[in-house]
């Protein structure tokens, strides 16, 4: 048995692992833009570069605060977002191509923001408003 990895060779995204017969691990490739290496890894902390396994680097978003009035007008600013990202507020996806978020919230509560901009690690944030 021989472990394997495939990933699509234009952007170098993990799309999944496993582990097959050696005269199979060829075929585990099975669509146009998929490429396979002989490997374990996962794909939250890793991606292709060149056929060669790289950890993804840190995303740099920031978020100005993490503590907010829960009143419709106290703004918050996420920058530096690589372009694009998905972020995720309150379970609502927006993508981002220009590198800034602003919002304002106007009910109580902890909200979870999550950042997924590839090849970056995905980044949380937790937001508390009152």
């Amino acid at each position: 048995m021989i472990d394997y990895i495939v990933y699509d060779k234009f952007t170098g995204k993990i799309t999944r692992t496993g582990y097959c017969p050696d005269n199979d691990f060829q075929l585990q490739a099975i669509y146009n833009n998929e490429a396979v290496l002989e490997g374990q890894t996962n794909d939250i902390l890793f991606y292709v570069v060149n056929s060669i396994v790289m950890p993804k680097p840190e995303n740099p978003s920031i978020i100005d605060k993490l503590l907010m009035l829960a009143d419709g007008l106290d703004l918050t600013t996420i920058s530096l977002l690589p372009n694009p990202s998905t972020v995720t507020l309150d379970g609502t996806s927006y993508e981002v191509t220009d590198g800034i978020l602003e919002f304002t919230l106007d009910v109580p509560g902890t909200y979870k923001i999550k950042i997924d901009s590839f090849p970056f690690k995905d980044l949380t944030f937790e937001v508390i408003a009152s």
